[in-house]
This record gives structure tokens, C-alpha cells and sequence, in this order.
């Protein structure tokens, strides 16, 4: 007859045994990552949505529809690229290479261009992000 395999009570006996092997590193990671969370500057994540202009324009039938100025995949390319940031950087009255990079991505099956940045200063991160959805 096979001997059965070991069972939970086993188990928590044996972490129960080794409790301080357990706990103790444990509780030291907790604090220490804890520690380190205070010590790091905060960086916040600013994002917001634009939606490419769009004119009306109307058939040779007479029927009207709208019509994108500008593709949202070339809007997000151009912003990733950096493109636009001379313009918000005259516009704020700020030095070029203060302006942190942007992360800009057309959103799937939409036409709007989903624009991020992380920075220190929420605020100076909001006026620079206006800025770019204004451009």
C-alpha cells in the first residue's frame, strides 16, 4: 500500500516551525520598500484626449459630411516626435529643453489622439499639456 503524500497540516507546521524565516525578512522588504517609496520623488502622470479638427463639406449629390482635417495618426506621430514643442515652449515662455517628453498614441478603431506626459509639477504639466492639445 503507497503512503499518502503530505498533507496542509503539514505544511502549516512547517511554516509555523520557521515563522522568524518567514516574518522577519518579510517585515524588513515591507519597511524597506516603504522607506524607499518616501525617499523617491512623486511624478505624476498627466494625460488628455484631442480630437482632430473636422470641417463639413458637402457631395456633388448635395449631401453633407464631415471631414477630418488632419489624420490622428499623423496628429500623434507629429506630437511624439516632438514637432510641437517650440510652439508650447514660446507659448509659455519656457526654455526648449525644460519641456519633458510626450507620449502620444491614436487610440484604437477612433480618431482620438490620447496624449501623456509624467512630470513633477502637476500643474506646470497640465499648462504645457493644454498647450499641446491647443497646437
Amino acid at each position: 500500500m503507497e503512503e499518502p503524500g503530505p498533507e496542509l497540516i503539514d505544511y502549516l507546521e512547517i511554516c509555523w516551525k520557521r515563522k522568524r524565516l518567514i516574518l522577519i525578512p518579510t517585515l524588513f522588504l515591507v519597511l524597506a520598500a516603504a522607506a524607499i517609496s518616501f525617499v523617491l520623488p512623486k511624478v505624476w502622470e498627466v494625460s488628455c484626449a484631442i480630437l482632430p479638427s473636422k470641417i463639413l463639406t458637402q457631395n456633388p449629390q448635395g449631401f453633407y459630411g464631415e471631414a477630418v482635417l488632419f489624420d490622428a495618426k499623423q496628429i500623434a506621430s507629429q506630437i511624439s516626435e516632438s514637432s510641437y514643442n517650440s510652439k508650447i515652449a514660446d507659448e509659455l515662455k519656457l526654455d526648449l529643453k525644460s519641456i519633458p517628453k510626450f507620449k502620444a498614441v491614436n487610440t484604437k478603431d477612433t480618431n482620438l489622439v490620447l496624449i501623456s506626459m509624467r512630470h513633477k509639477d502637476v500643474e506646470k504639466a497640465k499648462l504645457i499639456l493644454q498647450a499641446s492639445s491647443n497646437s
